[in-house]
């Protein structure tokens, strides 16, 4: 929503002097355009102060505030009807899954999946010890959207809530040394919520583990 300047070389103003179809740079004081425009009270790391910052604007489409308000409650709309048609289908979708991928073994009380792939011989995973973990985690149809392949293992203190609730209840399943199969509906992961880009609300999730060290 186009606003009135709130000082002098405000981004506003410059828009303010365009037309449909225009395109236009503007050259804004940085700490100007995050402290008056974006509010923040810290410039973001790289940008120094008293630096300056260009901004390419095309103006390819201008509404009045009824149309707009009107657009995005089409879309609001729409949006609702698509995370109810989500989370109606997530049980459908888990359910064909384990059946496509041969799983027999029984959900737990939150209905997390718990495949042991391979039996650690070493040290168990509780809760409150710091656990080292090797990850690869996908959507259902296979995209991965996540991996420490290549990486060192990833650590945090089990039972914390400093990761998804799937994973301090399936890592204190482990030994270290034994590699597991998470199937996690997306109530005990990241919920109506989602993640990034990949992870959508109300997608479940398969994660491939290995608990490499506990201390």
């Amino acid at each position: 929503m186009l606003i009135k300047p709130v000082y002098k070389g405000d981004i506003s103003e410059g828009i303010a002097m365009m037309h449909l179809g225009d395109s236009a740079s503007f050259i804004i004081n940085a700490d100007s355009f995050y402290f008056k425009n974006v509010g923040v009270k810290t410039l973001p790391e790289k940008i120094d102060s008293g630096s300056k910052l260009v901004f390419e604007i095309k103006v390819i489409s201008i509404m009045k505030k009824a149309e707009y308000e009107k657009e995005q409650k089409l879309r609001m709309e729409k949006m609702t009807a698509m995370m109810e048609e989500r989370k109606k289908k997530e049980p459908e979708d888990i359910l064909t899954y384990v059946k496509e991928n041969k799983i027999t073994v029984k959900p737990t009380a939150t209905g997390l999946y718990y495949v042991e792939t391979k039996r650690g011989t070493g040290v168990k995973a509780e809760s409150g010890k710091q656990v080292f973990v090797s990850y690869t985690g996908k959507l259902l149809d296979g995209t991965v959207f996540d991996s420490s392949e290549g990486k060192a293992p990833i650590s945090f203190k089990l039972g914390t809530k400093e990761v998804i609730p799937a994973w301090d209840e399936g890592v204190a399943l482990m030994r270290v040394g034994g590699k597991a199969k998470f199937v996690i509906p997306s109530n005990i992961a990241y919920g109506e919520r989602g993640a990034g880009n990949v992870i959508m609300p109300y997608s479940p999730l398969v994660f491939e583990v290995e608990l490499v060290d506990v201390k």
